[in-house]
């Protein structure tokens, strides 16, 4: 049954890599970055000194830190904070991101300034060297992403468990697997996603701001279920899987304001799906290890006979 199941799921999980790599790399702004580095192809870089600021720039201020306003107005003057120069590199939205100490894509620009202002003043770097850089940046960012992380302390787990208990957890849990994720849902994800790329309009994130909403909504029944003591690492890696999505579906949704998190979450969104779709066929599992079997009149029934995702 496992087999079949991993068969059917084989054409969803090609047709959820081909569309996020169709939209992977459209999400950022030329502007949002504030320069255009030029490409340097003689002298290669020693990334570890990309630390400091004050290599660049002085404390005009006097308060003891170099911020990104310092090092922009000293480095590159026809870039600034208003709009009152005719060269103003960076927009409003740019302003607010860096100015927010959540928002990655802010700090990936002054991190990439920092950096593109080091290796000019070094004489350069070689295209690679400025890939590496990039990617390091970004990696940078990435590991700034918040990730949720339910517990044993965060579940309801019952005193005893029996067949009848059992029976109950698996017509209880059976309804919100089953509406976590559609066919139809993930085409409106990703339609949301292609929308927005093409109009830059925040209305049409709307969908995943109400798709999060949804999630967000049967994690909290997940949550309330009582969970038998043998379910409880099976219903723990549920919770943590669709608070994979529903966080994902958050940071897609922030792509008008923080591109860069809308651009890792989408490099994420085919690996969180598919996690998603693999776990009514783990519980599957668990009900055969516990020999429960399913009527075709429960909700549980689908874990008799296994899951098949629905339109």
């Amino acid at each position: 049954m496992d087999d079949d199941n991993n068969i059917k799921s084989k054409s969803l999980t090609s047709l959820l890599i081909l569309i996020s790599i169709t939209v992977i790399s459209a999400f950022i702004p030329a502007s949002w970055l504030g320069i255009h580095p030029a490409i340097y192809r003689d002298k290669p870089l020693d990334l570890s000194a990309i630390t400091s600021a004050g290599e660049i720039a002085k404390d005009t201020n006097g308060d003891g830190v170099i911020d990104w306003q310092e090092v922009i107005r000293q480095t590159f003057p026809t870039s600034t904070t208003t709009d009152s120069t005719e060269n103003t590199t960076i927009d409003k939205k740019a302003i607010a991101a860096l100015n927010d100490a959540q928002n990655l894509t802010g700090d990936f620009s002054k991190n990439l300034y920092l950096a593109s202002t080091y290796i000019n003043e070094n004489g350069g770097a070689d295209a690679n060297t400025q890939q590496t850089v990039l990617d390091n940046l970004i990696s940078q960012e990435a590991s700034k992403i918040a990730v949720t992380n339910y517990t044993y302390n965060d579940i309801k787990v019952a005193k005893t468990e029996d067949k009848t208990s059992l029976r109950a957890y698996g017509n209880n849990i059976a309804p919100i697997l089953q509406a976590v994720v559609t066919k139809k849902i993930m085409i409106d994800d990703m339609s949301s996603v292609n929308s927005f790329i093409q109009t830059q309009k925040e209305s049409d994130l709307s969908t995943l701001i109400k798709n999060r909403d949804r999630v967000n909504v049967l994690l909290q029944k997940l949550l309330s279920i009582s969970v038998p003591p043998s379910a409880i690492s099976y219903h723990i890696l549920a919770l943590n899987r669709i608070a994979s999505y529903r966080d994902t579906l958050d940071n897609l949704s922030k792509a008008g304001t923080d591109p860069i998190r809308a651009k890792l979450a989408i490099e994420q969104y085919s690996q969180v799906m598919v996690m998603i779709l693999r776990i009514p066929n783990q519980f599957s599992n668990y009900f055969n290890l516990q020999n429960i079997v399913f009527s075709t009149k429960e909700a549980g029934y689908m874990f008799t006979i296994g899951y098949t995702i629905s339109n």
